[in-house]
């Protein structure tokens, strides 16, 4: 890092852009951003490494994709410190448009906090920021109106990589693949037409989503079906979708018991390695994504890369990891059961999400769901809602904390075979430079 920036002047920046009123942020992200570039990070496009999976020239891996919905720029530090001692492979770090608003961060701050993080933690080069699950909940333009002006806002911060989410418009009750995928297919294509014609909107990495995560299994027919309708709507001449999600088995939020632990979670790994095969020989893609597979066991994720699994999202397990962490001021976690609704359901509504995309969780146990359940299907929310209180932590805490995310991180990208990877994927790097 530049002598002009040092390590506590860029803690202090992180804070300040955290914790300032909502009117400053922008230009405090702007001049953060600024300030990693500076120190050789910029935000980048992983489409070349993806395009290597697609075409068989990398070995198999699957790419973590980290939801942060809070503490951005002390988790993504932690990252960072288990990726370069690791010499692992690309990592991506994404929000969803319903995690910025119930955590209170725009994808500029987020972004501007990932970066500083990397050159904090003295990585350099490209680093991958995602907008994930960009759902698209009307087939209709009125509908894809703020979903656009939130797309344009997620660019401009730097995302390379977006996910849309047109899942929840499949038609279920219909009787043939093709009626079932269409209205997800045609507002998939909508929309990715849309970002094709964004200033650099060629270089971004752009999948969509086939099953309803926490709904049925996708069965080869659908994941045909789908990708043909969404090739077919576009215009000439226009590039597709780069990846595609599917359902295997996971939900978001993982299995949690009466008692609010985690219980075990099953995915489909035959299934998931049929649907790879299928995007990747017939359609060209590079594999399948998978999403609500944080609270899979280490042993369970260890097997995603053979599986054609070439990027998995990760939220609920960080999550997890920060609000159930011993280091936590009792007087803290207490007041956090007490004061955040325990009793309300997640409406579908919240944050912009249907609820399946939120918290939802499974339950394993029947019947209504305990005071416990309902706090955990609601704990999201609290990011956000004690924001300040998470950033000043003690020192110690926050020490605590990071070293809890770099053990899990370093378990993670052991796992999914990044770990001494970053040599073979480097010559594929296409950054944004300026652009970011």
């Amino acid at each position: 890092m530049p002598a002009a920036f040092s390590q506590q002047e860029l803690d202090a920046a992180a804070v300040d852009l955290a914790l300032a009123p909502a009117g400053q942020r922008a230009a405090k992200a702007a001049a953060l951003r600024r300030q990693a570039a500076d120190a050789g990070v910029h935000a980048g496009s992983i489409g070349a490494v993806y395009r290597a999976f697609a075409e068989g020239k990398l070995a198999p891996m699957t790419v973590p994709a980290m939801n942060l919905r809070g503490l951005t720029y002390l988790l993504a530090r932690a990252v960072f410190r288990a990726v370069d001692r690791l010499d692992a492979g690309p990592v991506m770090f994404e929000l969803a448009p319903s995690e910025s608003d119930v955590s209170d961060q725009s994808f500029a701050e987020y972004g501007a906090q990932v970066l500083a993080a990397a050159a904090r933690e003295g990585h350099r080069g490209p680093v991958y920021l995602q907008g994930d699950h960009f759902e698209v909940a009307y087939d209709s333009d009125g509908g894809h109106s703020a979903l656009m002006e939130r797309s344009r806002a997620a660019v401009a911060a730097g995302v390379r990589q977006i996910d849309l989410d047109a899942a929840g418009l499949a038609d279920g009750s219909a009787p043939s693949a093709n009626e079932r995928q269409r209205p997800n297919a045609l507002a998939t294509a909508h929309m990715l037409a849309f970002l094709r014609r964004l200033d650099g909107g060629d270089e971004l990495v752009v999948g969509g989503e086939v099953g309803e995560i926490g709904g049925a299994n996708t069965t080869p027919e659908e994941l045909r079906t789908f990708l043909t309708a969404v090739s077919d709507a576009l215009p000439a001449g226009m590039r597709g979708l780069d990846k595609v999600s599917v359902q295997t088995g996971t939900r978001h939020g993982g299995v949690v018991r009466k008692d609010g632990s985690v219980g075990e979670m099953s995915v489909d790994l035959e299934l998931t390695a049929i649907l790879s095969d299928v995007a990747r020989s017939e359609f060209g893609l590079p594999g399948v994504v998978q999403h609500g597979a944080s609270t899979l066991s280490t042993a369970q994720l260890a097997q995603l890369p053979d599986a054609g699994v070439i990027e998995v999202h990760l939220a609920t397990g960080i999550q997890n990891l920060v609000f159930e962490h011993g280091a936590l001021p009792r007087e803290f976690t207490d007041r956090i059961n007490r004061e955040l609704d325990s009793t309300a359901e997640i409406r579908p509504d919240d944050g912009g999400e249907s609820a399946s995309h939120a918290e939802s969780g499974h339950y394993d146990a029947p019947g209504e769901l305990s005071e416990r359940q309902r706090f955990v299907m609601n704990r999201w929310k609290a990011w956000g809602r004690y924001k300040r209180e998470l950033w000043t932590l003690e020192s110690g805490v926050q020490a605590s904390l990071g070293e809890a995310m770099e053990a899990w991180a370093t378990e993670l990208l052991t796992a999914l075979q990044v770990a001494g990877k970053r040599e073979a994927v480097g010559h594929l790097v296409v950054s944004t430079g300026s652009r970011a």
